[in-house]
């Protein structure tokens, strides 16, 4: 059987997508913590509800948070395996938060500039994983409906010598092609595997995770 990139479905709103993904084996659950402008977004009791679906499952819960305070952050490791931070937090509020909370920690960063590759390298070491998410660029080689700059990850790989968990409109008619190329450490979808943004596409999540897992 071959080795299988691992996958997060991010932007997940309610319990019954979260318990259908799980039973899928999908490796990890995205949630959006209060983040009002977000049309994904969840409240702190929602967390909690998703949080007890998910217990006994192997599949593990993220939560992206967007600037949160370290009080903030600290109430939420109580429910979720992974904090995702997606904000502007920087390199010593990571280094400090790393030391004083108990759960692994994941950084996004947009990649869509040269520029950006800085950024990357001052992250590297602070968190367990780095997440590199597309802004608005487009990738012109490969002319799929995807915003990764495929060019300025592979720069990125080159640079660190990390893989990355990738995220920026991936869907079916891309997914194995990023894969292929990238090598990526987890595949990041969201908006291009739902229904509407409060309903994730159950079956086109299990369509997705036979192309990558059991192909």
């Amino acid at each position: 059987m071959k080795k299988c990139t691992k996958i997060k479905i991010c932007g997940v709103t309610n319990c019954a997508d979260a318990c259908s993904i799980a039973r899928i084996g999908v490796d990890y659950i995205g949630v959006i913590y209060d983040f009002p402008l977000g049309k994904r977004s969840i409240t702190r009791e929602r967390l909690i509800e998703i949080s007890e679906v998910l217990k006994n499952q192997k599949t593990k819960l993220v939560a992206v948070c967007v600037d949160k305070s370290k009080e903030e952050l600290k109430d939420v490791q109580q429910y979720t395996d992974i904090i995702q931070l997606h904000g502007r937090e920087s390199p010593e509020f990571v280094r400090d938060l790393k030391k004083d909370l108990d759960t692994k920690i994941w950084k996004a960063l947009k990649v869509s500039s040269q520029s950006d590759l800085d950024d990357i390298l001052r992250y590297k070491g602070l968190v367990d994983e780095i997440l590199l998410d597309a802004g608005d660029s487009r990738d012109k080689q490969m002319q799929k409906n995807t915003s990764l700059n495929i060019e300025l990850i592979k720069k990125a790989q080159e640079i660190t010598k990390m893989n990355f968990v990738v995220a920026g409109r991936i869907g079916l008619d891309n997914v194995e092609e990023i894969d292929s190329v990238l090598k990526p450490r987890v595949l990041d979808l969201s908006s291009k595997v739902e229904i509407n943004p409060r309903k994730k596409d159950i079956k086109l999540i299990k369509e997705i995770f036979r192309k990558i897992c059991q192909n």
